[in-house]
């Protein structure tokens, strides 16, 4: 049986950079949608939790040397809403010392998740995430 995680966060503006890193450096794109057996879309929805957050064990991981890159991330599949999505941490961000403390999460999705579920600054927005 599977267990369920709800995450409860308010949107926050980002800082564009999930959607630089998705058109700018070759090859993360597709390695992120084979991966994720998604279709993402540049860009990610950020929500500021009130509590910490660590990706689960059993994520999936993008090594910086399998696209010559500098940066290693997790991502895990999560639900917003109807919308299938998933989680992504920066290690850095996962140790504490990145551009995001671990307070903020990082969606993306197959759709704009602000436009698809007409999202603006400080609205609540509920994340599940299932486990095995």
């Amino acid at each position: 049986m599977k267990s369920k995680t709800i995450l409860k966060g308010k949107v926050k503006t980002g800082k564009g950079h999930f959607s630089w890193v998705f058109e700018n450096i070759e090859g993360l794109w597709d390695l992120y949608n084979k991966k994720s057996k998604l279709n993402l879309i540049p860009g990610s929805l950020n929500l500021e939790l009130d509590h910490e957050f660590s990706i689960p064990s059993g994520s999936t991981r993008i090594e910086a040397h399998e696209y010559n890159g500098t940066v290693s991330a997790s991502f895990y599949p999560c639900k917003v809403g109807h919308l299938n999505g998933i989680i992504i941490r920066a290690d850095n961000n996962e140790k504490g010392i990145g551009a995001h403390p671990r307070k903020i999460i990082e969606i993306a999705a197959e759709k704009k998740l602000r436009d698809e579920l007409d999202l603006g600054d400080g609205d609540e927005v509920i994340v599940t995430i299932e486990h095995s």
